[in-house]
């Protein structure tokens, strides 16, 4: 069974063997929402950065080679959440993700598909640090879309009228 000082105990030990898990955040909308989420994850044993602006986070990554990259896709304001995400994968190919968002998002998704990306295990909000914690475990929430697989939207995408 799964808790959190399990978790903590095993990243604990990953930080002192010098292995911690690299972890960015991005939310250019709502700066506490990740510097809290960032505090936590670093006393667990994780090496959290958070980032307020898309470009830093693209530049940050660059350096870091994140292991995991958190964002919540409707607060980044300042560029297109897709586009971010895409160019980091370009970049950093084995970066997982978890991502979430507040509203339906099907551009989102729709330039996902494009570009052969799929989501999955997708959160909303609110996110629980627990929660975080246990998708850390888990593979990304976007993955390389598979041959002939159909579309599977996980972002309520409304009705068309």
């Amino acid at each position: 069974m799964w808790d959190i000082e399990t978790c903590s105990e095993q990243a604990n030990n990953l930080y002192l063997a010098g292995l911690s898990m690299k972890v960015l955040l991005l939310d250019s909308a709502e700066r506490g929402i990740v510097d809290t989420l960032a505090l936590i994850l670093n006393e667990h044993g994780y090496d959290a950065q958070a980032v307020h602006d898309s470009s830093e986070a693209l530049r940050l990554a660059a350096d870091l080679k994140p292991d995991w990259m958190f964002a919540i896709l409707n607060n980044i304001i300042d560029r297109k959440p897709e586009d971010v995400v895409l160019e980091l994968l370009h970049m950093h190919p084995s970066c997982k993700f978890f991502v979430t968002a507040g509203r339906p998002m099907p551009e989102f998704e729709d330039k996902l598909w494009e570009s052969g990306y799929a989501l999955q295990n997708v959160l909303p909000l609110p996110i629980r640090p627990m929660d975080m914690l246990e998708a850390f475990k888990k593979d990304s929430m976007i993955v390389r879309a598979k041959e002939g697989q159909p579309p599977k939207f996980f972002m309520f995408r409304g009705s068309k009228g």
